[in-house]
């Protein structure tokens, strides 16, 4: 029985992902997944921890932006909305990531800059939150986080370290 529902969750996402890789086709995003990524994502939908450790340049941000849109499909077709806390040193890497994750379709912020005003991220506003390590050890951040706050609620990876 066990194996029968992982076939059906294994199906349902090649399923779901194939969808996302046309919309992205057709947004002008061609994207070929390398095996690792295919692994890393299936593992991160199927609930599972994760730890990815693969060179500059291999497509390690892809893996978590599809996870955000794989969960934002649900397994069910209906809409539901995701969020993903990425750690990342370099405010230009920052910046560059969320000009490419909004070309995707998805909301995106860096936390470094919005920290006077968590507000639009407890409420939810953002799909991938940015932040420097320093932001994210806040403890105005760390407080929302233990609430019961929409973006505590919809965090599927909570922390991701981006070189």
């Amino acid at each position: 029985m066990a194996d029968l529902m992982e076939r059906d969750v294994e199906a349902n996402f090649e399923h779901i992902l194939m969808e996302i890789l046309l919309e992205l086709k057709d947004k002008g995003r061609k994207i070929t997944l390398k095996d690792e990524q295919r692994k890393a994502v299936k593992q991160l939908y199927g609930k599972k921890d994760l730890v990815a450790v693969l060179p500059t340049g291999f497509g390690k941000s892809l893996i978590f932006q599809l996870l955000v849109l794989l969960e934002n499909r649900n397994r069910n077709g209906h809409s539901q909305t995701a969020s993903v806390l990425v750690i990342c040193p370099l405010t230009s890497i920052i910046n560059d990531q969320i000009m490419e994750v909004e070309s995707m379709g998805l909301s995106a912020c860096n936390l470094s800059e919005k920290l006077a005003d968590l507000t639009d991220v407890k409420g939810g506003k953002y799909h991938i939150v940015y932040s420097s390590g320093e932001s994210a050890l806040d403890k105005r951040f760390l407080r929302s986080l233990k609430k019961d706050t929409v973006f505590s609620r919809r965090t599927v990876a909570c922390v991701v370290t981006h070189d």
